[in-house]
């Protein structure tokens, strides 16, 4: 069961408790850096952690140090915060797109659904902006080699390629990324493609549409069905 830190009560003794460290149980360590944490904020939100911190189960258990060293220690931070206080902090003027997707793919390797919630709505509010070239391509790379095929964070990366493809095209960044790996630019080909199919199908339906409503009132009009089709053709290719 999460920790409520919607709770005003609760975000009051969580923020204390995350600024000072007061009664750590718990230290996270990863790729140099050390987290002190504590184990009844961290496990009652994350399957694994609570796992790892059983004792005589896994070692962590018994030592009280959990090491990450597969992961980003900036990721990490963000995730031990949004524990304690329901959010992390990050710059709101410009989209950190390797952030955010580091946040959420450590979201979903600990199970903490919640988090990485919090990290694709910050995205997904970000779509419509064209992003930095340099960081979004540093983040579609870092995604492809991270994560698995046909995940949250591929197709994100996808869709704002795909949205801003003429911008992105520009851009030096981009176009290495792209011949680098693979699987990206095969899947931006195939996002493509199925744009221009929705398109072309949207513009026939579009048409039907019309068409059938112009010959529904000459129908009205005439009682003539044939009469009605030659009419709606004619209005047509005006």
């Amino acid at each position: 069961m999460a920790a409520d830190t919607n709770n005003p009560q609760n975000k009051e003794w969580l923020a204390r408790l995350y600024q000072s460290g007061q009664y750590a149980d718990l230290t996270i360590t990863c790729d140099g850096h050390t987290f002190t944490v504590h184990k009844s904020v961290i496990c009652m939100q994350s399957s694994f952690f609570e796992k790892a911190c059983k004792k005589d189960t896994f070692m962590e258990g018994a030592t009280g140090v959990v090491d990450l060293p597969d992961d980003d220690p900036v990721a990490v931070k963000a995730m031990i915060e949004f524990l304690y206080l329901g959010s992390y902090s990050y710059d709101q003027e410009t989209i950190q797109w390797s952030l955010h997707f580091k946040v959420a793919t450590i979201a979903d390797k600990y199970d903490i659904n919640p988090l990485e919630n919090f990290a694709y709505n910050v995205l997904e509010k970000a779509k419509s902006d064209l992003p930095d070239d340099n960081e979004f391509a540093a983040a579609a790379k870092w995604t492809y080699e991270n994560t698995g095929v046909g995940g949250s964070g591929r197709k994100v990366i996808v869709e704002v390629a795909v949205r801003h493809l003429k911008d992105l095209l520009g851009s030096e960044a981009f176009s290495n990324v792209v011949g680098e790996v693979a699987e990206f630019g095969r899947d931006i080909l195939i996002a493509t493609q199925e744009v221009k199919e929705k398109t072309l199908n949207s513009s026939k339906a579009a048409f039907v549409q019309e068409t059938t409503s112009i010959m529904l009132k000459e129908m009205n009009a005439s009682g003539n069905v044939q009469i009605a089709r030659r009419k709606a053709s004619l209005i047509r290719a005006q």
